[in-house]
């Protein structure tokens, strides 16, 4: 889910939006073995938009909040280069905590560094699910 939704907010007055948005149920699905993206988010004053194809009747004080959905993955995320995901984790891409569940990749140290044989194990074990 992307951190950084988009947001409309200090409306000037009644205003009316129409929009489609796929992917509300679920994210776009991987490829080869990649995991599936994360569903789109659509949300009027916190309240959650079930509906994908909607007119929504805003009014000064609403405020309507859009995530867009995260692309589905391309080959199995147990295959990428740990150090490609370390990197990742240190420019705030990925936590550490998602290096670990979602990429097999075991960083430890103060550093953050690649613990090669524990990635190796951890891999080895989510492969054998």
């Amino acid at each position: 889910m992307s951190p950084a939704p988009a947001q409309l907010g200090a409306i000037s007055g009644p205003l009316t939006a129409s929009f489609s948005a796929g992917h509300l149920q679920s994210g776009p699905r991987g490829l080869s073995g990649g995991a599936a993206g994360a569903a789109a988010e659509v949300k009027v004053n916190d309240e959650p938009i079930t509906n994908p194809l909607i007119t929504l009747k805003l009014n000064a004080d609403d405020i309507l909040t859009m995530r867009l959905p995260g692309g589905g993955g391309y080959h199995s995320p147990y295959t990428r280069d740990p150090f490609a995901v370390q990197h990742d984790v240190e420019e705030g891409f990925v936590s550490s905590e998602a290096a670990e569940t979602d990429y097999g990749v075991v960083l430890s140290g103060s550093d953050r560094s690649v613990d090669v044989a524990a990635t190796e194990a951890l891999r080895r074990r989510l492969q054998e699910r």
